[in-house]
């Protein structure tokens, strides 16, 4: 199972910017990404042209996926 929590910001010239993190624990709370989030918009680290990414947090999903092979063709 892989789980995947994207997060959303809206950039200093309103665009959605996302961060995807992998190996997220599937417990968390979302009081805890909440704080995540504002941490990073708080650091105002990321930036491209004049355009600050990740300036305020807009929204949280978290991914979980199951993968089954159905073949391994190099089993042979």
């Amino acid at each position: 199972m892989t789980d995947v929590l994207t997060m959303t910001f809206l950039a200093s010239n309103g665009a959605k910017k996302s961060l995807s993190l992998t190996g997220i624990d599937p417990a968390i709370s979302p009081l805890r990404v909440r704080q995540a989030m504002n941490q990073i918009a708080a650091a105002g680290i990321i930036s491209r042209a004049g355009v600050s990414y990740y300036v305020t947090a807009y929204s949280a999903k978290l991914v979980s996926t199951e993968r089954t092979v159905i073949t391994d063709l190099l089993a042979n």
